[in-house]
């Protein structure tokens, strides 16, 4: 049991107060810089693995990481300390809860799926580059900010705690099975495709509202039928969903990581390209997770780039003027004779002026 008295004496700038989560790994309290008035989350290792020097190293070299990610959709780090046996980070702190709380029990629209997966697939691929794998993504990892921007969080913590990727000698498995890529079941290489499977797994969950696989009471078996079998298509269990969209997730999930995509980010924007030709016009603005402005900037200076490319031996298809984009915002655009002009407003204001 980890006593709050410690906690706060290891952390005198803060403030801490109540716990607000835990898991096998240890508690989550919250806090508040005493001078900042930051709002913050303390996450805190459980005391057996606290005072493991292999867990804390661990820990630290996890922390150095997460520390030099700075995106979005990724949870902040603030600060990390390891002191008489007490090791603990401090993080930004969420408002909104997981993408459990919130939808483990209702089901969301797939305009607000889709954004879940671009969202979190975004944080992952910033992730990826850096070096840092998650190993356990899953509904309880992905958190919304008081504006509802989704943030993946706990980067590294199956490694931390064990290899999530093995099974120990009592046959207990460690990370969480039903999200669980085939090579992490049977301990082989982690890569990013792993953490793409999982993200896809997710995805999967919100649109049909149930896993993509039989559910039974053995997690190991859970487990082993990511192996051996299949998943059931997405269509049989959401008949109306655009087969389109569809095959974009049932891509991440497939048992041989070669078969997937080949970085989240491709899996982002797939899902993006698939929702933007099956779902209704504005399809992010109905979405009830708000997806950031960096990606949705670099989506209209890609499709436009890819619009005025497949255009350049001639006139637009497409009629000049203004028109609603899959973003909510508003394209004035014209032919010139030789490329694409064109000016994305929002609110009148011009917020970006790609290429033709």
């Amino acid at each position: 049991m980890i006593e709050l008295g410690p906690v706060q004496a290891a952390l005198p700038h803060y403030s801490v107060s109540c716990e607000i989560g835990r898991g096998a790994w240890g508690v989550v309290f919250e806090g508040r810089h005493r001078t900042l008035e930051r709002p913050v989350a303390i996450k805190v290792l459980a005391e057996t693995l606290g005072q493991d020097p292999q867990v804390r190293t661990r820990f630290r070299r996890e922390a150095q990481i997460l520390a030099q990610l700075d995106h979005p959709n990724v949870t902040r780090v603030y600060d990390y300390l390891e002191e008489d046996g007490v090791c603990l980070l401090v993080m930004e702190f969420l408002r909104g809860g997981t993408l459990w709380e919130r939808y483990g029990t209702q089901r969301c629209s797939v305009a607000t799926a889709c954004a879940v997966g671009v969202s979190a697939a975004e944080g992952l691929h910033h992730a990826h580059e850096r070096g840092a794998l998650h190993r356990d993504v899953k509904p309880e990892k992905l958190m919304l900010s008081g504006q509802e921007e989704l943030k993946v969080t706990d980067f590294g913590i199956a490694k931390v705690v064990g290899d999530a990727g093995r099974l120990t000698g009592t046959g207990t498995l460690l990370g969480t099975p039903v999200y669980m890529a085939p090579e992490q079941v049977q301990g082989d290489e982690i890569t990013p495709a792993t953490d793409v499977y999982a993200l896809g797994t997710v995805v999967y969950e919100l649109v049909a509202g149930a896993l993509p696989f039989p559910e039974v009471s053995d997690p190991i078996a859970v487990a082993f039928a990511r192996v051996r079998s299949e998943p059931i298509e997405l269509t049989t269990l959401q008949p109306q969903l655009d087969p389109r969209l569809s095959a974009v997730i049932m891509q991440a999930i497939a048992r041989d990581p070669a078969d997937r995509f080949p970085s989240a980010r491709a899996f982002g924007d797939a899902l993006a390209d698939a929702a933007d030709k099956t779902l209704a016009r504005n399809w992010v603005g109905k979405s009830e997770v708000t997806i950031s402005s960096a990606f949705q900037n670099r989506r209209m200076l890609e499709l436009s780039m890819r619009e005025g490319a497949t255009q350049s031996g001639g006139p637009p298809s497409s009629p000049a003027g203004w028109y609603a984009d899959p973003y909510g915002r508003f394209e004035d655009r014209y032919w010139d004779g030789a490329r694409w002009t064109e000016n994305v407003c929002e609110q009148g204001r011009t917020v970006i002026d790609p290429p033709g």
